[in-house]
């Protein structure tokens, strides 16, 4: 998964969570759920929201720097699935725990919510660590050419020679190798097009797809994945080469 993906559904995800804990804590407010300490409750908030919500901020800035660093996909299927237990969590403590603790406990909302803390924190600081070692430890000291760089030693030099005269003419024979599932052509081809443009961005997230195809082809040629699970990832690479071919050379 790019940082640049995993930027985005972090973002997603802590801003909706975030959002509705909010909205429900006005409602509670103005409805004066929590009467008896009207403060109390807004600490909580704090507490749970504000270090986690300044480290999406903080993920943000950086994967825009680094948009196409490549990172472990169950290390980022982790951080995104313990941000929405967390979320969930929250919300629970919200809206049900303090009628639960009330009426099998005699305990105060505003305690019960408050107590919470104890798991919430926790938690919260677990997340905070998987996006500061994805976002910050791995990419410590790596500016974006320095991580181009890096990943052009990774994929080689070797080139897919055709010539051309506009960008349509080059997307033309980009869809035709794709079509005949000819998947290395093409990220040979593109990778050549926008270094010659000197357009870093574009070249980065070809070569991270250069990176992807390799490391499927290494894996099903060793043997750790079976063909048909290989086609499907060279599929979903092909998938991405049409997105972005859609982009290079627009039809009139």
């Amino acid at each position: 998964m790019q940082l640049l993906e995993l930027k985005n559904k972090l973002a997603r995800i802590w801003y909706i969570g975030l959002g509705l804990l909010l909205l429900f804590l006005i409602i509670m407010t103005v409805t004066q759920r929590f009467y008896e300490d009207p403060l109390r409750p807004w600490i909580w908030f704090g507490a749970v929201a504000v270090p986690a919500f300044l480290m999406v901020i903080a993920v943000i800035v950086k994967g825009n720097r680094l948009p196409s660093l490549l990172v472990v996909d169950k290390l980022a299927n982790l951080t995104n699935g313990l941000s929405i237990v967390y979320l969930l969590l929250a919300v629970f403590t919200l809206l049900i725990l303090p009628t639960l603790a009330f009426t099998m406990y005699q305990v105060k909302p505003v305690d019960s919510i408050m107590n919470m803390l104890y798991v919430l924190i926790p938690i919260q600081l677990i997340v905070i660590g998987l996006m500061y070692f994805l976002f910050f430890h791995k990419t410590k000291g790596f500016s974006g050419a320095d991580l181009l760089g890096k990943l052009k030693e990774e994929v080689g030099e070797e080139s897919y020679e055709f010539d051309y005269e506009t960008k349509a003419q080059l997307r033309q024979e980009c869809e035709r190798l794709l079509v005949n599932d000819e998947v290395e052509p093409v990220l040979s081809l593109l990778r050549d097009y926008y270094n010659k443009q000197k357009d870093d961005r574009n070249e980065g997230i070809i070569i991270n797809l250069y990176q992807s195809y390799n490391r499927v082809k290494k894996e099903n040629d060793m043997g750790t994945i079976n063909a048909e699970n290989a086609q499907v990832e060279f599929k979903r690479i092909g998938a991405s080469l049409f997105k972005i071919l859609s982009n290079l050379a627009p039809e009139q």
